[in-house]
């Protein structure tokens, strides 16, 4: 899971997280350094409501990312924050040099 959602006001939506569309299942766990690791500060929340990409395809994960909305609110720690998010209407030249956060694939195609 990375991120929350955020209005133009600023306020932010701290039930709502974008991630992988192959993610989920009923719940969701935020605070993880290690996918096998458990710590004071990894926090769980029941799934209401998955909203997949419309164009999203298993296999091949082509379009894998999704809106989920959860039980409740997760406040920010240091170890639960916001992912940055480009600005709206941003482009992004060929080759621009770029961050992901979260386990999974590397590559496109469901490679």
């Amino acid at each position: 899971m990375e991120g929350n959602l955020q209005n133009i006001f600023m306020e932010h939506y701290l039930n709502w997280v974008l991630s992988a569309a192959h993610c989920f299942q009923e719940l969701i766990t935020v605070g993880l350094k290690q996918t096998f690791s458990i710590y004071s500060f990894v926090l769980s929340r029941v799934v209401i409501r998955i909203i997949n990409h419309p164009n999203y395809s298993s296999p091949p994960y082509d379009n894998d990312i999704a809106l989920v909305q959860l039980s409740s609110s997760v406040n920010f720690s240091d170890y639960i924050r916001p992912v940055c998010l480009a600005a709206a209407g941003s482009t992004f030249a060929a080759g621009t040099e770029s961050w992901v956060t979260g386990w999974g694939r590397l590559q496109s195609e469901g490679g």
